[in-house]
């Protein structure tokens, strides 16, 4: 019986001692782990930071291409405006020409028949004879 439990006293430490070894096995896998643990994610966050830093000028590049693009938009609406502005300027001017054409030709008119009249005036006063001067004056003069 004692032999018995001698063997069992021995296989005892065995076990105690392969646990023990597998114990500092299993902690040194859980130091190496968390060594690579590590390790990964000090690479996730150096990769994260290029990423963030690359999307970061993506997105600057970004507003930059719309800035351009609206500035180009507004220039080329503000050069449609000065072709609009010019041609209704043009027009404005060509209207204004017209009327002052058409003012003038019609003073024209005017001191034609102002003088047209004169003349007849100036005919019926020559030819004297009564109120009208002589009647068949008064009808020349209606007529010439």
């Amino acid at each position: 019986m004692q032999e018995s439990n001698e063997n069992n006293s021995k296989r005892l430490e065995r076990v105690i001692d392969r646990l023990q070894d597998n114990q500092v096995k299993l902690q040194n896998t859980l130091v190496s782990e968390q060594q690579k643990t590590r390790e990964f994610m000090r690479e996730i966050s150096t990769q994260n930071a290029d990423l963030h830093m690359r999307t970061a000028q993506m997105l600057t590049d970004m507003n930059l291409k719309t800035l351009e693009n609206a500035t180009a938009q507004q220039n080329r609406f503000l050069e449609y405006q000065q072709n609009t502005l010019a041609i209704q300027n043009e027009k404005d001017e060509r209207i204004e020409n017209m009327r002052l054409a058409r003012e003038q030709q019609q003073a024209q008119e005017r001191r034609e028949h102002e003088e047209r009249m004169e003349r007849i005036r100036s005919k019926s006063h020559r030819s004297g004879g009564g109120l009208f001067g002589t009647i068949g004056g008064w009808v020349d003069s209606l007529f010439s």
